[in-house]
């Protein structure tokens, strides 16, 4: 659904849309488009990105704490196994 809000801004979506040889047809077609339909999909692309950018920031997040309860339990293993 995001690919084909943003299909002359986003890089995804222009490559899965218009091939390489197909330069010309998507010059034309951003040009068709206008100055008001490519800020709706810079608007749209901001939008998305942002969201994909929370998501991946809570996982890294989770992430570290999840490493750092590893650290802790194997600081504590160490030291039970040492006495």
């Amino acid at each position: 659904m995001a690919l084909s809000q943003t299909t002359h801004f986003h890089p995804a979506a222009v490559a899965q849309k218009f091939p390489l040889s197909d330069l010309q047809r998507f010059v034309d077609e951003s040009i068709r488009l206008g100055t008001v339909g490519l800020k709706r999909e810079v608007l749209a692309t901001m939008l998305i990105d942002s969201h994909l950018s929370n998501a991946k920031y809570r996982n890294v997040t989770r992430s570290i704490w999840c490493l750092a309860g590893s650290v802790i339990f194997a600081f504590f293993y160490l030291l039970a196994i040492q006495f």
